[in-house]
C-alpha cells in the first residue's frame, strides 16, 4: 500500500508536551518502522483499548495512521503525515 499524500492545507494543531506519553506514541509511530499496538502499550502502560483510543484522537488531531500487516511483526502502526504544529 502506498503511503497517503499531505493535503497540502495540512490542519494546525497543538503538539503534546514534550515527555507526556502522548508525545512517547508520536515519537515511536514517527519511526520509519513504526510501532505495534503491543509496543505501545508496554512503552505507555495503557491498556489496549486505551491505546486504540490514543491512535483514534490522533487521527482526529490530523494526524496520517497507516496500519500495515508484516509477517514477522503482525499489525503495525506509522504517522504518514504529521500536521504542522502551532506556534506559542
Amino acid at each position: 500500500m502506498a503511503p497517503r499524500a499531505c493535503d497540502e492545507r495540512e490542519p494546525t494543531v497543538l503538539l503534546p508536551r514534550a515527555g507526556s506519553k502522548q508525545a512517547l506514541v508520536i515519537d515511536m509511530l514517527s519511526q520509519d518502522t513504526g510501532a505495534t499496538r503491543d509496543a505501545l502499550v508496554k512503552a505507555t502502560g495503557w491498556l489496549p483499548h486505551t491505546t486504540r483510543a490514543a491512535l483514534a484522537g490522533l487521527r482526529k488531531r490530523g494526524f496520517v495512521i497507516e496500519r500495515e500487516r508484516d509477517d514477522a511483526r503482525g499489525t503495525f502502526y506509522r504517522i504518514a503525515c504529521n500536521p504542522v504544529a502551532a506556534r506559542d
